[in-house]
């Protein structure tokens, strides 16, 4: 079951795209994953109303209608927090998150995500990312 933070229902939201076990969601200028009713904040724009248009790994594209036509942003953005924070949620597997680390851009990491590896005895794969990428 997926569940939603108390605050979500405070925005409208205008276009939403699974990924893994976790949500995107656009508000009126914010791109937010949630997983598991744990909110956050990928990004802001400057298009109002913007909706989601691709998903890729390491970028994402916001489209939205200014003045009669159609403007498209692309903002580079790793996934890989957002993805593994869906998929930390459940039974773990080992393989499957040393693809996404390998594959996926990995230059920032929060400590959040740090901290949910070490209560998942991860501790191999947090120390990797205190020692490998900059973390805030």
């Amino acid at each position: 079951m997926f569940k939603i933070s108390a605050d979500f229902s405070l925005n409208f939201v205008f276009s939403c795209h699974w990924i893994g076990k976790t949500l995107l969601y656009t508000t009126e200028n914010h791109l937010h994953y949630s997983c598991d009713g744990e909110t956050e904040t990928l990004f802001s724009f400057h298009t109002p109303r913007g909706v989601i248009s691709h998903v890729l790994a390491d970028w994402i594209s916001i489209a939205s209608i200014e003045n009669g036509s159609l403007k498209v942003t692309t903002r580079g953005v790793s996934l890989l927090e957002p993805i593994l924070m869906g998929y930390l949620k459940e039974d773990i597997d080992l393989d499957l998150i040393w693809t996404m680390v390998k594959n996926l851009d990995s230059t920032l990491i929060s400590p959040r995500l740090i901290k949910k590896l070490m209560k998942k005895g991860l501790y191999y794969t947090a120390w990797y990312f205190v020692n490998n990428v900059n973390c805030p």
